[in-house]
């Protein structure tokens, strides 16, 4: 049976831990997990149960493997990519982690190496990219886009036909109008109310949502 690595140590990859926990439950069939690969973690440490094995350059050498990456906060969204980059396996060893209780319509496509954590919706059509983590609570409506590498912290609401652009982040409890593209890269602040386009890389916040910082 193949083992299960989660990329990074964090309160994201915890929940990652619970979902997988419960999926065996289920299905032993699922991977069962076998470590946290961290750069910074002490290799001596385990969380909830699960042992921190090294660093993410180690899961090159594991064999009967797969993996998920669980790291993405609001400073380090950006370097997704080269998170995943740096395990130097294939992209077929990543594997979507989708909580029992998270709903997908069946019309709903989920890419390879994404998360979906409890009570997240899916609408109809919806089509999320490789390596997304969407977090608690969001909802997702019909048609919207998330491409690869984005982040959706906890409880994000898109309508609609909304485009994610490639590795964005939105932050806690934002609200997206229907058809409103938000551009690769870019950030938006927790709570924000989103009633148009957001350019690439920029960050923007409040209620109505405005641009708080441009690309560099």
């Amino acid at each position: 049976m193949k083992r299960l690595f989660i990329l990074g140590v964090n309160g994201n990859a915890r929940d990652i831990v619970d979902a997988v926990r419960l999926l065996r439950a289920r299905d032993p069939s699922f991977p069962e997990i076998g470590g946290f690969l961290d750069d910074k973690a002490a290799s001596d440490l385990a969380v909830d149960g699960v042992p921190v094995i090294g660093p993410i350059a180690r899961a090159r050498e594991l064999a009967d493997a797969v993996f998920v990456n669980a790291i993405g906060s609001p400073e380090s969204y950006g370097t997704k990519l080269a998170i995943i980059e740096r395990t130097g396996v294939p992209e077929s060893a990543f594997i979507s982690v989708i909580h029992p209780a998270a709903s997908a319509s069946p019309s709903a496509i989920v890419g390879p190496g994404s998360v979906l954590l409890a009570s997240t919706v899916l609408g109809s059509g919806v089509r999320v990219g490789r390596h997304v983590m969407i977090l608690q609570a969001c909802v997702i409506s019909h048609d919207a886009t998330i491409a690869d590498f984005s982040v959706l912290a906890t409880g994000v609401l898109l309508s609609g036909g909304v485009r994610v652009g490639r590795n964005a982040y939105l932050g806690s409890g934002c609200s997206v109008r229907g058809a409103v593209r938000i551009g690769e890269g870019s950030l938006v602040g927790m709570g924000a109310v989103v009633l148009e386009d957001v350019p690439s890389g920029e960050t923007w916040a409040g209620n109505p949502a405005r641009c708080l910082r441009t690309a560099a």
